[in-house]
């Protein structure tokens, strides 16, 4: 379980991989209500400046987060794995394997 507004969540934890990108991640869903594998309520990566984890609390929060601060650099991947997806990914609990594949143009993600 993962605590996500107060309320302790069943969550299911998924173990990602991006083609090219030598960095562990696991991303962390929750498993029951309305957000049900559709809302990324946690990421944690292992980073070569150490481990770096993100926990959604509420908007305000987590656009605070994504903000650049001066004196906290963070390598652009960062930023840019902040893609919200445009509506939920039909029964992804039955995929075995779901591919995104994101660009970026003149500063602005595109999912595809």
């Amino acid at each position: 379980t993962l605590l996500l507004h107060g309320v302790d969540t069943k969550v299911t934890v998924w173990d990602v991989s991006i083609s090219g990108v030598p960095v562990n991640m696991t991303e962390v869903y929750p498993d029951e209500g309305d957000f049900k594998c559709t809302r990324l309520a946690q990421m944690r990566m292992a980073m070569p400046f150490g481990d770096l984890r993100a926990t959604l609390s509420n908007r305000v929060e987590a656009e605070t987060a994504a903000t650049h601060v001066e004196g906290r650099p963070l390598p652009e991947l960062v930023y840019a794995m902040f893609t919200p997806l445009p509506k939920p990914i039909s029964n992804v609990n039955e995929c075995y394997e779901v591919g995104l594949r994101v660009t970026l143009k003149d500063d602005v993600q595109v999912l595809e």
